[in-house]
């Protein structure tokens, strides 16, 4: 493909080892950058509790604005909510975005969000998240088939947990009204979500046509929440598609020649 960045932005309690089973099976020309944020990865000890989110949203505005042209933006999870933040200071801060089954819908009515509302809650939460006695009841409630991932990426997977000091704090900073806040901005987008998926909805993509009136919603079938992880090679090309299409470059020929 034509050369272009895509700047991935990974979930909660995640950082950018996150994406790290896909590095080799991304298309020539597509430069894929994966920021460690505030309190997540290798920062992971960072003190975050200060923050708020458009201090987020600040530090994708600086390393994306240092990224080559063109460029989209990959937002997982909570990486999507940060990705909209983003956007809301800097419409044009990239040209085109995909969102992979972002945080932000209906905050006010689901029951985990509400329930991570205590700080106890939360400490106790990353505790089940780390803890190998809950990780045969994690493996089937995360992931589609946990076979398919290698012992020391799901080791790394829930380690990250355990040093992520951003875990509790970002449910102070996406909340419904905050969601609710965002001001539509008109870039080329793509929603993308798993049939499979165990820990957003589907049904939560429609919310995320207000903020991006331009997206579009892909669904793929034996997606879960992490196929990363699970299928890197099918999630390069899947992601790697959408970003053609928001670049409007055409599609490779099979079998020319």
């Amino acid at each position: 493909m034509k050369p272009c960045t895509l700047v991935a932005l990974h979930g909660n309690g995640g950082g950018a080892a996150r994406f790290a089973r896909v590095a080799s099976h991304w298309p020539e020309g597509l430069r894929v950058e994966v920021p460690e944020l505030p309190g997540f990865g290798a920062r992971g000890g960072e003190a975050v509790s200060h923050l708020q989110m458009e201090d987020y949203a600040r530090e994708v505005i600086r390393f994306v604005e240092a990224c080559d042209r063109p460029r989209v933006l990959l937002g997982h999870g909570i990486g999507g909510a940060f990705a909209l933040a983003a956007l809301q200071l800097s419409p044009d801060l990239a040209d085109g975005i995909v969102l992979h089954a972002p945080v932000g819908a209906h905050l006010d009515q689901r029951r985990f969000p509400k329930l991570m509302r205590p700080r106890l809650v939360r400490r106790l939460a990353r505790t089940v998240l780390t803890s190998r006695l809950s990780r045969p009841w994690l493996r089937r409630r995360l992931f589609v088939d946990p076979t398919t991932i290698p012992a020391a990426i799901e080791t790394g997977f829930f380690g990250d947990y355990r040093r992520c000091s951003a875990f509790g704090h970002v449910f102070d900073l996406i909340t419904a009204r905050w969601f609710e806040s965002l001001e539509p901005v008109r870039v080329p987008a793509v929603l993308l979500w798993g049939l499979e998926e165990r820990v957003l909805a589907p049904s939560q993509a429609e919310a995320f046509r207000v903020p991006l009136p331009l997206a579009s919603l892909r669904t793929v079938e034996g997606w879960g929440h992490f196929p990363m992880l699970e299928t890197p090679e099918s999630y390069a090309a899947v992601v790697s598609e959408a970003v053609r299409d928001l670049l409007r470059e055409p599609k490779p020929v099979s079998g020319a020649g």
